[in-house]
This record gives structure tokens, sequence and C-alpha cells, in this order.
């Protein structure tokens, strides 16, 4: 497409009428073609290549908190280093576009990491939150921070729960989750009516809504210590 190669393969679905596009996880396009079809791959990208050419640049668009090397931190990325035990205590502190690491030997610089993150998330949220439930008239049920590649979601008990990485995010997308969830204690699903809702709040909502599709947080699962945070020290 132009000068942009997009690598794909085609295989065999269980499908027996319909043809299925897919991106996987590296921007590699799978052609999904019924087992008993006569289908050509080239006609089908071709025919499909306005859609190709959208959904590509759609995902290559999207950045992941954490990117080999850096976090992000209120939306710009941080260098992550680690170094010696500092002698005033610290165990993270952030310099010149760096996120350092202070390692004493007892704990691993991820898991620390991650307890700084969860710690300034919530804080974010004991500052914010309350002043936004006031806006909607609310008084705050359960909030809680929690391992979830959701930026945030609320229970039909009106728990409010959000990702320990929600710090990673510039302060009007952290602020529009918090809304977004707030919103869910009027409406639990995206009706008509959620949407009017959020938007007495939030007018801007599709232009934040969109930008934050645009920032996947990464699962725990795939946090690997030595290729997400370049530990050679």
């Amino acid at each position: 497409m132009g000068n942009i190669e997009v690598p794909y393969h085609v295989k065999l679905g269980k499908s027996s009428k319909y043809v299925h596009l897919r991106f996987t996880q590296d921007l590699q396009l799978e052609v999904v073609i019924p087992p008993d079809a006569r289908v050509d791959a080239q006609s089908v990208l071709k025919k499909k290549q306005a859609w190709i050419e959208r959904k590509y640049d759609e995902l290559s668009s999207r950045r992941c908190v954490f990117d080999a090397g850096s976090i992000m931190h209120k939306g710009r990325y941080l260098a992550i280093i680690t170094v010696s035990p500092s002698k005033e205590g610290n165990e993270i502190e952030i310099k010149n576009d760096k996120i350092i690491i202070h390692v004493n030997g007892t704990k691993e610089p991820l898991s620390l990491l991650k307890e700084w993150m969860r710690k300034a998330t919530s804080e974010l949220l004991t500052s914010k939150l309350p002043v936004y439930a006031t806006r909607f008239g609310l008084s705050l049920g359960s909030v809680s921070v929690k391992n979830t590649k959701r930026w945030g979601y609320c229970t039909k008990d009106g728990d409010l729960i959000f990702t320990w990485q929600l710090i990673a995010l510039p302060d009007r997308l952290a602020d529009y989750v918090m809304i977004h969830e707030l919103t869910h204690l009027f409406e639990f699903n995206h009706s008509k009516r959620f949407w009017a809702k959020l938007a007495s709040v939030c007018p801007d909502f599709k232009e934040q809504h969109r930008a934050l599709s645009n920032i996947c947080t990464t699962k725990s699962a795939d946090l690997n210590a030595h290729e997400l945070l370049n530990l050679d020290r």
C-alpha cells in the first residue's frame, strides 16, 4: 500500500460462507477463508484495500504504557534506568525525562515500578474523583485500583475499579476515564442517555474517547522485565 509493506498470510477458517480479515498484534494481516470456497485472496485484498489501509494506520499509531525500555507517565515516555540504592531512601524518582529505579536487592525493579504506579494512581483518584463526583451530585462508594487491562469499569453495585496504569495517561484522558466511569453510576450501559449525561460534563468526549483508544495498557503477563525495562545496568 503506497510505500508501506503489510505482511499477510492466508488460513482456512471454520465458517462455510464468510471471509474474515484481521490484524494480529504484530500488525500482520490474516486472511481467513472458508475451507471449501474458491476464493482468490488477491481479489479480497484489492476489494478491501481501503479498510486495510485505515485499520493499519489506526493500529500502527497505537501506543502502549510500556515500550521497550521506557514507560509512559502522564502522557510522555520516560526512559527506565536502574541504579544502586539511594542514600535518601527513594526507590523511584523522575529526573531529566528518566524514571530512575533504585534497586535494593530485595525487590525486583518491575515490582517496584508497579507499586509506585499503583500508589501514584491511587493518589490521582483520591485528589480528582471526589471533585467530579460532586459535579454529578454523587456520593462515592468503593473505589479501588486493580490489575485490569481496562482503564476502568463500574460494577452493578456501584463500585469503581481502575487500572494501576491510569497514571500513564495525560491528565485530560485520565480525567475522561474517571468521568466516563462515574457516568455509569447513572446509566450502566452505553445507551443514548449515557452519552447525553457524559456530554453534559465532558462536551468533547468523542475526541477524548478517540484519543484514549490509541493508548493501550500492558498486560501483566506480557511484562518481561529484561525486555521491557532494559535492565542492563
